[in-house]
């Protein structure tokens, strides 16, 4: 073989080299892409998760406190021997809390 023909040789062996390289590195950082884009798509399922938790934990605390206010009314109202639905009920649906649930879960308020 001539020199020439070896340096032609030479450069296709280069760039092959270089594309077999080439190639490698692609994968490798579209892997490093897939990995980096399934970690976001974890942590944001995660926070989803807790913000769900939070708020179905705000609403029980709500229930509980609409709840307690209307069982403590009712229980003065009978001693009194008030009107339970408008010295009560009304007023009590009526507050933020009344509001706040009515408009979220209306299958809370027991009392309407």
């Amino acid at each position: 073989m001539s020199n020439d023909d070896e340096s032609h040789s030479s450069e296709k062996t280069n760039v092959i080299k270089f594309i077999k390289s080439l190639n490698r590195r692609l994968v490798l950082i579209a892997f490093g892409l897939f990995l980096l884009i399934g970690g976001i798509g974890f942590i944001s399922y995660m926070q989803y998760q807790q913000y769900k938790i939070a708020n179905e934990t705000h609403i029980a605390d709500l229930y509980a406190t609409y709840n307690n206010n209307m069982t403590a009314c009712k229980q003065e109202a009978d001693k009194a021997k008030k009107d339970v639905q408008s010295n009560c009920i009304k007023p009590i649906n009526d507050s933020i809390v009344g509001k706040w649930l009515k408009a979220r879960q209306p299958s809370l308020l027991i009392y309407q």
